[in-house]
């Protein structure tokens, strides 16, 4: 009896196996990471895993900014910050001021000496003693030549609005206090000659401070025609600064 062979079919999974085995296990089934190197990563688990590549074409770009549209203000720079105003300058002169009269004119230039007091003000603030301005007058000795209350005496009256040299608070501070003589040694120029030709004593040495001066100062003023104190007329000092002789070549 003849018997009939069955055709061999190859089965799907049959061939899938074949496949397997030429074209190795991870090939076959898709995998495209080679068995290697899974195993070497297994190996070597701290390794840093492997970036993928990005096409820089894909990569996103920064935003232009658009033709008109609105541009971020830019930080401005830091502004310097403005060195802090200089202190302004002490003018002479203070109330209660006990400089040395002599020292105070060593210190200010010609024209600065100003009375920090006001006649009116010192015979308002010693009401209960009317002859206060007076005494500040006495006490240095005045009245002694320029007579009671400056009526006048050996020396000349200081009650007629009469003033040689000029009748500025600087002009009469620095008379009273240097004397005619050195007046015109450092540059002063006498306006005229009165009836009295003596000289003004130097009493910056008896005047022990300038505070004391500008009152005596203030006494003149409260007895002065009205007329002839400043502001209503100023009579400055005639100056000229002496010239220093030049050294010897």
């Amino acid at each position: 009896m003849v018997q009939h062979r069955r055709p061999k079919v190859v089965s799907p999974l049959g061939l899938l196996l074949a496949v397997a085995l030429v074209a190795g296990p991870t090939q076959a089934f898709g995998f495209e990471r080679p068995v290697a190197e899974i195993r070497i990563a297994q190996a070597n688990p701290d390794a840093p895993a492997e970036q993928p590549q990005t096409d820089p074409a894909a990569a996103p770009q920064e935003a232009l900014p658009q033709e008109g549209a609105p541009q971020e203000a830019l930080p401005q720079e830091t502004a310097e910050e403005a060195p802090p105003p200089e202190p302004e300058e002490e003018k002479c002169c203070k109330a209660g001021d006990k400089t040395p009269p002599f020292k105070l004119i060593a210190e200010t230039p010609v024209g600065e000496l100003s009375n920090p007091y006001d006649w009116r003000t010192l015979a308002e603030e010693n009401q209960d003693d009317p002859a206060y301005l007076a005494k500040q007058f006495a006490l240095p000795g005045c009245n002694a030549c320029h007579g009671n209350e400056g009526a006048g005496n050996i020396c000349p009256s200081l009650t007629q609005g009469d003033w040689p040299w000029g009748n500025t608070d600087d002009v009469l501070f620095r008379l009273i206090a240097l004397g005619s003589v050195e007046m015109q040694r450092q540059g002063f120029t006498r306006y005229k000659e009165g009836s009295v030709k003596a000289p003004m004593p130097e009493m910056g040495q008896v005047v022990k401070t300038s505070d004391q001066l500008w009152r005596i100062i203030a006494f003149i003023r409260s007895i002065s025609p009205p007329a002839s104190n400043p502001p209503e007329k100023v009579i400055p000092g005639q100056y000229q600064a002496p010239v220093t002789a030049a050294p010897a070549q």
